[in-house]
């Protein structure tokens, strides 16, 4: 089996760890997809067809414990039902989400509003556009791997 081949144990001595992924994609073979690369990478993945699975879409405040996250990385596509990226974005910053800027990922499309992508770019979100490569997922991921601190704390999700 080639290298790029083999399964990935994680957490394992000397390897990067778990990462506990949140998905929002209409999309569900879009979310199937995503959720297999990271997946198979070892990550734990929690994806949702709509906004409204995001606590914050309806609190007023983020309900993690001060030291607690409920995900490591977020990837959102532009176009939901109900709002759009940005404006579930903009709800979490509002409402004191954990989960920071540089960790959500925005999935775009051509016909996405470029004013709401420029601002989202500005404020520190990632911005992919689609179609992309898996690699270009797998990367991305893979750099979060080594920049998240092992010791955080992930809220249990029912």
């Amino acid at each position: 089996m080639r290298p790029e081949n083999r399964p990935r144990c994680m957490p394992c001595e000397g390897e990067n760890m778990k990462l506990r992924i949140l998905v929002f994609d209409l999309d569900e073979s879009l979310r199937q997809l995503l959720s297999i690369i990271a997946r198979g990478n070892g990550h734990e993945v929690l994806s949702f067809p709509e906004p409204s699975a995001c606590p914050l879409y309806t609190d007023s405040g983020c309900r993690c414990p001060r030291d607690a996250v409920c995900g490591d990385l977020v990837i959102i596509d532009n176009h939901m039902l109900k709002m759009s990226a940005m404006g579930l974005l903009r709800k979490q910053l509002e409402n004191g989400c954990k989960v920071a800027v540089h960790n959500k990922l925005v999935l775009s499309t051509s016909g996405s509003d470029q004013e709401e992508l420029r601002i989202a770019k500005e404020m520190g979100f990632t911005l992919l556009n689609k179609p992309f490569k898996l690699k270009e997922i797998s990367e991305w991921i893979d750099g979060w791997e080594k920049r998240i601190d092992p010791n955080r704390k992930l809220v249990e999700i029912s």
